[in-house]
């Protein structure tokens, strides 16, 4: 039976949508489980005394149940536990400039229409005690800005998701994707039991205005330092959430009830940090595993997954497609895919995305495009656009701003529409903008974890709206309760 419920303050009105940006930021805790995620991939090859390809992914599993296809059933299974407890909410800021109102920031931002928005941020700790998200419902009513002749005044709030039972440096919020009316959440370094940052993820959903932690999800063979949450991707009742640690990405299906798990799915062959990203869209899977420079496509036919296709990086102008975190980000939508390549060449430091279509036997390479520094750190993709961040670009500089650039397709190729860069340039060294991004229809969404406006390295998010011609820069997110070192925006989502 469920708690009781505390409702967000209520939006008028206004179209639904929902962002999301999150942030963790780095702590020994993040460095030594890094390194420690890393030394296990070793010692697991040595052990074995195989190469990369059967090492990784490759472990036994604790019941041979676990085969694809499969399906636990949280009930009977404890390392699927679910958790009905609500999360605590309270009210904050609008998450406006200093001294700004939100009348001030419709003006200042050039606002082409009105929805209700919603912004998840699980910004990092108060004095490292506990760890949040962020929802800011943003409405506007009948003021002109929807078309509308009427003079009331458009409302902001937040309300704040506090999971049931993290501590501090879980790195909840490592990953955010929402859809509808869900919103998965990604804990990296969570420690189930003593399996020190094995990981965890949890489902939030809303009912009305009220949020509600729905379920929290474990991987059934969870092991110490499988960082089980590193990447999440959320689409129709399907979850899948990204485990670098063990080689393998786990996808979760909602039976009405409960989440269940529904398979496993590991590399064929060579699947170096398998499952550092990950996406869905309808019944296709893009896994990436930046350390083999491959991406992994899945698709689900007669009840189970099926690996479709091993995409290898092409090559590439400046050196050899080796060593250049081919699949560090994937993003996928109708039958397109996106991969980003960050790193390049280690002399001159450029980057590389990829865009593949599905031709309905086999995934092709369209087009790729080149950036200077990072490009390529962050892909998405909804439609006919492709966004893609370059977190340290301008030039090779370093303690760069960062920029973001967006991609149209005409019908026969992908042509340059605008680059994006922060409001605030002259100030935004190192802030990392484009570090994260996001793409649903008329809106963008960059993340800016190293923005300082703040506090230093508190982030920040951008949101962009397309008026037709040009995507203007509506509103500059922050958390309401920011501190130092938060690095807001690490990761965004939008629906």
């Amino acid at each position: 039976m469920r708690s009781q419920r505390i409702a967000c303050a209520r939006s008028s009105s206004g179209r639904k949508g929902r962002l999301f940006a999150r942030s963790s930021a780095r702590h020994p805790k993040a460095q030594e489980t890094e390194a420690l995620i890393a030394c296990k991939i070793q010692n697991r090859m040595a052990e074995l005394g195989r190469p990369e390809s059967s090492a990784i992914g490759g472990r036994r599993r604790p019941s041979e149940s676990r085969k694809k296809g499969h399906v636990s059933d949280s009930r009977t299974n404890p390392a699927l536990r679910s958790r009905r407890t609500w999360p605590r909410m309270s009210r904050g800021a609008t998450g406006l400039r200093p001294g700004e109102s939100f009348s001030d920031s419709l003006s200042r931002s050039s606002i082409a229409s009105c929805r209700t928005g919603v912004v998840a941020m699980p910004a990092r700790t108060k004095n490292l005690i506990f760890v949040v998200a962020i929802v800011f419902l943003v409405a506007c009513g009948g003021n002109g800005n929807n078309g509308g002749s009427g003079d009331d005044e458009c409302e902001s709030r937040s309300c704040k998701l506090t999971a049931s039972d993290t501590e501090e440096f879980d790195r909840f919020g490592a990953a955010v994707a929402t859809s509808g009316e869900v919103t998965v959440v990604g804990a990296s370094f969570d420690d189930d039991g003593d399996l020190q940052s094995s990981g965890s993820a949890y489902v939030f959903r809303s009912e009305g205005t009220a949020w509600f932690e729905e379920q929290k999800l474990f991987a059934s063979d969870a092991d110490a330092f499988d960082a089980f949450g590193t990447s999440v991707a959320f689409a129709d009742d399907v979850v899948v959430v990204g485990a670098p640690g063990n080689a393998a990405a786990y996808v979760f299906r909602f039976d009405g009830t409960d989440w269940l798990e529904e398979q496993m799915l590991t590399p064929i062959g060579a699947g170096l940090l398998f499952g550092t990203s990950v996406s869905i869209s309808g019944d296709a899977i893009a896994v990436g595993a930046p350390g083999s420079d491959k991406v992994f496509v899945y698709r689900f036919d007669a009840g189970q997954w099926e690996a479709e296709q091993t995409l290898d990086v092409p090559p590439l102008l400046f050196s050899s497609p080796t060593d250049v975190l081919f699949g560090a980000s994937v993003a996928c939508s109708d039958g397109s895919l996106a991969v980003g390549s960050p790193r390049n060449n280690d002399v001159i430091p450029l980057g590389f995305a990829f865009v593949y279509r599905f031709d309905g036997t086999e995934w092709e390479k369209e087009q790729d495009f080149l950036g200077s520094t990072e490009f390529g750190s962050a892909v998405a993709i909804s439609g006919d656009v492709v966004v893609v961040g370059a977190s340290a670009d301008n030039d090779l500089v370093e303690d760069t701003p960062g920029s973001a650039f967006v991609k149209r397709f005409n019908g026969t190729e992908w042509l340059d529409e605008q680059e994006l860069v922060a409001s605030n340039p002259i100030d935004g060294e190192g802030d990392v903008f484009g570090v994260s991004v996001a793409v649903s229809g008329d809106r963008i969404v960059i993340g800016s974890r190293r923005n300082d406006d703040v506090l230093p390295s508190s982030g920040s998010a951008y949101v962009y709206s397309f008026d037709g011609t040009t995507w203007v820069e509506e509103q500059i997110l922050t958390a309401p309760d920011a501190a130092p070192l938060d690095i807001f925006g690490d990761s965004v989502s939008i629906s």
